[in-house]
């Protein structure tokens, strides 16, 4: 790794529960198919219940932090899957409260969850993992919900991506977040790239190769809606 430069930080999903398949070596395989140009790492956080909101997000932030130090980032991107991307949107705001967020030029949420609160009411079921997390208390899901408080920054792009066959998530989280970016460029892979992925979540590996295009595109446009 070199120890500069523009680096990518993945996020792996998580669900932000307790489960032994779910640790940062998750994204080395996935990272190594990307462009060599970046410097590729992936974060790693503590899961609930040992640890709930905003303990989540501290780490990715301190991880960041010791990246800024002793790898001397200068420019990173952020990408996230489903509570990955949460994390992502919350670690642009984390990082602007504390003036650290230097740097920052990309997040690229694939699948992600962006408004807690309309997860649980779609989902009940997948309210426990929110509750898991995050507590009973709905006013700090609203306040943790990227739809609620994230606002864009010109420095920053910005790529949501989801398949349109993704058997987890519809598309109102995906749609909540274009409410917070209403000028976006929505752009649509053909239905040959659909068919060879049924969803995300079957084949993130496919999804990401896809990514290496999009860097190549955040660099000229703030924001880019990416649907497949």
């Amino acid at each position: 790794m070199e120890e500069h430069g523009m680096f990518l930080g993945f996020l792996v999903v998580s669900d932000y529960r307790r489960d032994p398949q779910y640790t940062s070596a998750g994204g080395h395989y996935l990272l190594s198919h990307l462009s060599n140009r970046f410097n590729r790492v992936s974060i790693n956080y503590r899961l609930s219940p040992e640890v709930t909101h905003p303990g989540h997000i501290k780490d990715v932030c301190a991880s960041v932090k010791w990246l800024k130090q002793e790898r001397r980032m200068t420019r990173f991107i952020v990408c996230g899957h489903s509570a990955g991307a949460t994390l992502a949107f919350q670690l642009a705001a984390q990082l602007q409260k504390e003036k650290e967020n230097g740097g920052l030029v990309g997040i690229i949420g694939v699948g992600g969850i962006y408004d807690l609160n309309e997860l649980v009411q779609e989902y009940p079921s997948y309210g426990i993992f929110v509750r898991n997390a995050f507590g009973d208390d709905e006013q700090i899901w609203r306040e943790a919900s990227p739809s609620q408080f994230y606002r864009p920054v010109s420095s920053v792009s910005v790529g949501l991506i989801q398949s349109k066959d993704d058997e987890l998530l519809t598309w109102k989280q995906t749609k909540s977040m274009m409410k917070v970016v209403p000028d976006a460029r929505v752009e649509s892979i053909t239905d040959v790239v659909t068919t060879m992925i049924r969803s995300i979540v079957s084949c993130p590996l496919f999804i990401l190769l896809w990514l290496i295009g999009l860097f190549n595109q955040l660099s000229n446009k703030r924001i880019l809606i990416l649907g497949l």
